[in-house]
Parts: structure tokens; sequence; C-alpha cells
């Protein structure tokens, strides 16, 4: 009987160490995930900011703004990365209708109430509100979508969302 308890105890101290030491482990592992998911998160900040500060030198819009309209892209489920494929398929659509005077987007701007001379004179994250903002205004949804298609190309399509939400900007 006496070696038997003594086992006995002996066993529950031993379960009890490795209780003690699993508890450790575990304590350790979760401060090491944790620890790797501040370094990893610290890591995404640093790449989104160094990608919006090139983002900010290639479109001539400021970090702040270009911040604003990431997350106005992605509260309308556009992607917050097609910011800047949407800004420069503007800008090349402004600049052939300003050359041409004429074509789709120089024919969509003007059915928007608003001259190319006009907006290429604003700073890019102006010229892509104010004709969010008007198309967004556009009742008919097909007409509002050919607009969109005609300055945005086939992304104009997918902004439309954007477009209709006439509070986005500030929302966001």
């Amino acid at each position: 009987k006496e070696g038997k308890a003594a086992a006995g105890g002996g066993g529950t101290a031993l379960t009890s160490g490795l209780k003690r030491i699993a508890l450790a482990a575990a304590g350790a592992a979760s401060a090491y995930i944790s620890i790797r998911t501040i370094t990893n998160g610290l890591r995404d900040i640093a790449k989104l900011g160094g990608d919006l500060s090139d983002l900010a030198a290639r479109t001539n819009i400021s970090v702040r703004n270009l911040v604003v309209m990431r997350q106005a892209f992605d509260d309308a489920g556009v992607g917050a990365d097609r910011v800047s494929q949407s800004i420069a398929l503007m800008q090349r659509q402004l600049a052939e209708a300003a050359t041409s005077g004429s074509g789709p987007a120089a024919d969509a701007i003007s059915r928007l109430g608003l001259s190319v001379e006009d907006l290429m004179a604003m700073a890019p994250d102006e010229q892509f509100r104010l004709l969010a903002e008007r198309i967004g205004s556009v009742e008919d949804p097909a007409i509002r979508t050919g607009i969109a298609m005609d300055i945005f190309g086939r992304s104009g399509n997918d902004l439309v969302t954007l477009f209709k939400d006439a509070g986005a900007f500030e929302k966001a």
C-alpha cells in the first residue's frame, strides 16, 4: 500500500509539473504569435506607407487624400488597390480629351455639364471627386454607367457603386 501511495503521490506531482510546463510553453507560444502578429502588422503598415508615398509622387495627390480615396473605394467594394489605376485612366482620358477636343471622354464630360479645360486646371483628386459627384447624380443607370465607362474605361462600371454614394469621400 505504501508503495502505491508513494507512486500515486509522485504521479500527481509529476502530472502537476507537466501541466505547469505545458502552460508555460503555451504562454510562450502565445507571446511569440502575438509578437509575430505585431511585427507583421508593422511591416504591412510600413509597406502601405511606402506605397502611398510612391502613389502620391506619381499622381500629385497628397497621402492624406489618397488614404481617404482608398477608404472610399474599399467601402464601396471596389478595392483600395484600384485607386491608382482609376486615377491613371481618368488622367489619360482627360489628356486625350484636352488634346483632341473630341471623343467619348470629351462627350461624357460635356454631358455632365463640365468642361475639359476646367477639369485640367484642377488637382487629380479634385477632378476625380467632381466627376464622381456628377456621374453619381445621373438618374438613368444605363447612362450613368456609360458615362463612367467613357471616362474610366471598363473599370468605370465597377466605380458606379462608389459614384452613387454621394457622401462616400466624406464618410471615408
